[in-house]
């Protein structure tokens, strides 16, 4: 009798092929304890991020219609809107990629 195994006995299952027994591996599931883990540290970022991207998305709104709106507008204006514009939009897309692995594992089993 031949037997491989795969992990715990509790993973495998017997299946009997000519009279030999093998072991075939079942389907391995996340343990649950990193999985809660890692959601509950997503959420934790989720949480943290959403008053700040909310201030930020209203602070963007004058800096785009601020320079549609005046006409004459000083270099060192329309320099500091734009280096506010693209601060902003930087920092949006920071705040993508830290929430970023919170959704990778969703819709999977």
């Amino acid at each position: 009798m031949v037997v491989v195994a795969y992990g715990s006995h509790a993973d495998c299952r017997s299946v009997s092929v000519s009279a030999v027994d093998v072991k075939v591996p079942t389907k391995v599931k996340m343990p649950t304890k990193d999985r809660d883990w890692r959601e509950v540290a997503s959420q934790r970022v989720e949480r943290a991020l959403n008053l700040p991207m909310l201030v930020l998305a209203v602070l963007l709104i004058p800096v785009l219609v601020y320079p549609l709106t005046v006409r004459h507008l000083s270099p060192a204006t329309r320099a500091t809107l734009t280096t506010l514009d693209w601060l902003i939009w930087a920092l949006f897309a920071a705040g993508i990629c830290c929430a970023w692995p919170s959704h990778r594992g969703a819709g999977t089993s």
